[in-house]
């Protein structure tokens, strides 16, 4: 008599159709699902039909049926290149290092404006200043930052950005000391002079050196560095006041001013010892082999898939398409009063940023601060410093959160945001000047209010937007334009503070800011794309589009259709 194993080996093992599997699944599953079937603890040989088969046989089939859909799942998942995507895109640490020098740079003009907010009203008792002479000294950087920015565009294309770096340190050098030392207002202005145009190198090329040595996709993060340099010097610069608050007027701001040749003379040791040159500027110069050696440092690993190789054949190929754009673009004039409506459109919302941020008066109020506290009751310069410590630290903090924020929530939302909080306090300072009795804490709240809003949007996005709406063709030109009105707008209202609160009184001035901010956020509203995400072409197509609503699409070769706008060889042209 045979057994129950003897009589269960001579029926046919279960075996499943490797042909049917191909057919259901995929032309390689019959294959995947032998392997699957040799790696199984038990062989599929000895499974028996489902009648006939054990807890454990069962228990056998259920986990290869498991296996073989994951193989299944893995297979489609091939087909569509998900198991076989690039590495994830990390930044190397010499690139968070290059980036931190660069950003040191922006710290020159946040220091200046901290420094000046405590030291300027000691700078006017010392040397018996009028509030004229006083404005002039306050909002003359500005102007001279625009001095300097010309400047440094022909330093980096001759020098490179190392050397460039050096230069606005000497600068910034040259200046303190000579308006640590000056007697007179005349030489106090001279040296102002040479701080702005420090100032506006630093502005140039901090910016744009990050944007050279950092990847494509860490590249709006870490670009927004600049913008907590600038806040990192004010609120050294507040920091000065607190601790030299106790000294007479004559030497406490001389020493003050002295303070900030510490960094200027820290970016010389760091661009000497610390950073390289930029590999764009290197290809510029047809320097390729200094050029991959830099990148081979900045990105060890590539970028994904991307080598170093081809990272460095992609800016050969930028390069050549900004040679030939720039020989294509239109000159200064045709740009500023072009007959094309979506130029016009673009510059229109260019010009209007680089108003906008300084309309709102955030260099007024900064350069000020200490006049505001007073007004509002604070005399005391040991308390006057300690507020403006605080008020330093809430500006900076609010600089990290806007750069986690503004490629979540986009652009519009973030400059919506912004300016409501800004009109909001601007009430609330308002408010405590009515009257006799002043609340010195809801002047405070205001303060605070103001400068963390301005800092949540409309400061980072100043230097954003302009970058993303201009084509290739005109974008270098125009963006100088967007921070010439910048510069231009921050010198009007950084020397007109005092006249105007004399004219208008407290409660009138800062109203009138409340209603240019009003004016500013409907013109954003009805003027400002969303550019979270947009490439230049979705740019280019929204501006062709949206000022010509006849939308002349047309075939091309391909029977794709093209908007108002072409690729040639110069880069994107609006032809609407």
């Amino acid at each position: 008599k045979k057994s129950k194993k003897q009589r269960l080996q001579q029926q046919r093992p279960y075996r499943p159709n490797a042909e049917l599997l191909r057919r259901k699944t995929s032309p390689n599953m019959g294959r995947i699902f032998e392997r699957v079937r040799s790696a199984l603890p038990l062989s599929m040989d000895e499974v028996t039909p489902i009648l006939g088969r054990s807890t454990k046989d069962t228990n056998d089939k259920r986990n290869a049926e498991r296996t073989l859909e994951q193989f299944r799942d893995n297979e489609n998942l091939a087909k569509n290149g998900h198991p076989q995507s690039p590495p994830p895109l990390t930044v190397s640490r010499t690139v968070y290092i290059l980036t931190f020098c660069a950003a040191l740079s922006s710290c020159n003009l946040g220091f200046d404006i901290g420094v000046n907010t405590d030291a300027g009203i000691l700078v006017q008792q010392s040397m018996k200043l009028s509030d004229v002479q006083l404005e002039l000294f306050m909002g003359s950087i500005n102007l001279y930052a625009i001095i300097g920015a010309l400047i440094s565009s022909k330093a980096v294309n001759s020098f490179g950005l190392r050397v460039s770096f050096i230069a606005s340190a000497i600068f910034f050098l040259v200046g303190i000391v000579m308006q640590v030392c000056s007697s007179t207002f005349e030489l106090l202005m001279f040296g102002r002079i040479f701080v702005g145009v420090g100032v506006g190198f630093s502005m140039t090329i901090g910016s744009m050196y990050i944007t050279e040595i950092s990847p494509k996709h860490a590249r709006g993060s870490l670009v927004a560095w600049t913008e907590i340099g600038t806040n990192i010097g004010i609120l050294l610069g507040f920091m000065s006041g607190l601790f030299f608050y106790g000294l007479p007027d004559n030497k406490g701001w001389r020493i003050m001013f002295s303070t900030g040749c510490v960094l200027p003379l820290v970016m010389i040791v760091l661009a000497t010892f610390v950073m390289c040159e930029s590999p764009r500027w290197l290809v510029q110069k047809g320097r390729h082999g200094e050029a991959l050696l830099v990148l081979e440092k900045l990105f060890p690993e590539g970028q994904g898939s991307t080598t170093v190789g081809e990272i460095l054949q992609g800016i050969k190929e930028d390069v050549e398409e900004e040679v030939k754009a720039q020989s294509a673009s239109s000159n200064w004039l045709d740009i500023l009063c072009s007959p094309r409506p979506a130029i016009r459109r673009m510059m229109l919302i260019g010009i209007g940023v680089g108003v906008s941020v300084q309309a709102s008066g955030i260099d007024a109020i900064q350069y000020y601060l200490v006049f505001v506290l007073e007004a509002a009751g604070i005399k005391s310069r040991e308390a006057q410093a300690i507020f403006l410590t605080g008020l330093g630290i809430l500006k900076l903090s609010i600089i990290f959160v806007a750069s986690s924020l503004v490629d979540k929530l986009g652009r519009r939302p973030l400059m919506f945001m912004s300016l409501s909080g800004m009109i909001i306090a601007l009430l609330m300072i308002a408010s405590d000047f009515i009257g006799d009795d002043s609340a010195p804490l809801l002047v405070i709240s205001g303060l605070a209010v103001y400068l963390a809003s301005f800092s949540l949007g409309v400061g980072p996005l100043a230097w954003i937007i302009p970058n993303e709406i201009f084509p290739t063709t005109i974008r270098a030109r125009a963006v100088s334009i967007s921070i010439l009105s910048n510069r231009v707008t921050a010198t009007v209202v950084s020397s007109s503070l005092l006249s105007l609160v004399g004219a208008l009184t407290w409660v009138g001035y800062f109203v009138f800011l409340a209603s240019v901010c009003l004016g500013i956020l409907l013109f954003f509203y009805t003027y400002l794309p969303e550019t979270k995400g947009k490439a230049l072409e979705d740019m280019a197509m929204y501006f062709a589009e949206v000022t010509s609503r006849r939308s002349r699409l047309r075939r091309d070769e391909t029977g794709d259709y093209t908007s108002s706008f072409r690729h040639s060889e110069s880069g994107i042209e609006i032809l609407t």
